[in-house]
Formats: structure tokens, C-alpha cells, sequence
């Protein structure tokens, strides 16, 4: 199956008190330092192509305005690509730029995120697949799940990607 995500629908839902909201906050953040872990991805070439790709998804495109002309707004999103051989997930984020008005795509480069690796620092054993893109939270936040547990992804640069647990 081939599924993209629209980088511009977000939703909010529901409404909580200051002080509910604030203590949920706190427990995330003290929950997010305690279990995340920094996966040096491996930089890669970029490929012609990918075989077998069974999920893309791009996330919210952030702009920069980088000058004085209309011209010199320029672009950065990033793209989650799921290829799977046999029963093998393979995770790639690509960096991608854009020009004026959106023109002008660029792929700026390829990191592998390494599930063996992700599955070592979480305790998990079995093979490397099951893994499920959810959503973007933000133009380099994701969220997944990865056999049975629920992951926050953070971009930090093109050979790190930050990965901690989601505790829901």
C-alpha cells in the first residue's frame, strides 16, 4: 500500500484546563529525558530509485524567508520511505528543499533510521518489521509504532535522528 500524508491538514481536538494540560506537560518532559535515545542513522547515496516502497509520507514544509526578495523564501520538509523486502522494514528519511513557491525540489540527503538498533535500546527481540508510520507533529517530529510500542522520532541533522518511547 502507498499512503502520503498531506502536509498542511492538522487538527485539534478537545479542550483541557491550564492546569491538567501543564501537568501533563511536565510528566512528558520528564518522561521524554529519561527514555530517549539518540540513533546515529547512517548517511547514505541517494538512490535512482527505491524498490519495493510500501509507505511515503511527507510532512509540513517549513519556509524561510531568507532575504529581501519574494524570491529567496526557500522551503525544508522531510520524507518518511518504508521499503520492505520480504518481511524486512527498511526506514529512510530524506531532507528535501524547495525554491520559490515550491519549486526547484531538492533531495539534500538520506539517512537510514536502524531499526536493529531501535529494537536493541528498547528491549525488544523478533524480526525487523511491523514498523507503521502514524503522523507528523511537526515539520521533523514523527510519530510510529514498532512491534507493539509506540516511538517519537526527532530529526536532529542528516545522521542523527533522536527515537524515545511514547507512553500512553
Amino acid at each position: 500500500m502507498l499512503s502520503s500524508h498531506l502536509p498542511y491538514i492538522s487538527a485539534v481536538s478537545g479542550q483541557a484546563k491550564f492546569t491538567a494540560m501543564s501537568q501533563k506537560l511536565f510528566l512528558t518532559v520528564i518522561l521524554l529525558v529519561a527514555f530517549s535515545k539518540s540513533v546515529n542513522a547512517s548517511s547514505t547515496n541517494l538512490p535512482n530509485y527505491y524498490p519495493w516502497i510500501t509507505f511515503l509520507s511527507s510532512g509540513p514544509i517549513k519556509w524561510i524567508d531568507a532575504g529581501e526578495h519574494e524570491t529567496d523564501t526557500t522551503g525544508t520538509t522531510y520524507r518518511v520511505v518504508v521499503t520492505t523486502s520480504e518481511i524486512y522494514d527498511t526506514v529512510r528519511i530524506e531532507k528535501i528543499t524547495l525554491g520559490f513557491e515550491g519549486c526547484c525540489v531538492k533531495f539534500s540527503s538520506v539517512q537510514k533510521l536502524d531499526l536493529r538498533k531501535v529494537q536493541n535500546d528498547f528491549g525488544m527481540i523478533g524480526e525487523i518489521s511491523g514498523f507503521k508510520f502514524q503522523e507528523w507533529t511537526q515539520f521533523n517530529v514523527f510519530r510510529f509504532s514498532f512491534n507493539s510500542k509506540n516511538f517519537e522520532a526527532k530529526i536532529i541533522g542528516p545522521n542523527e535522528t533522536k527515537v524515545h518511547e511514547v507512553v500512553r
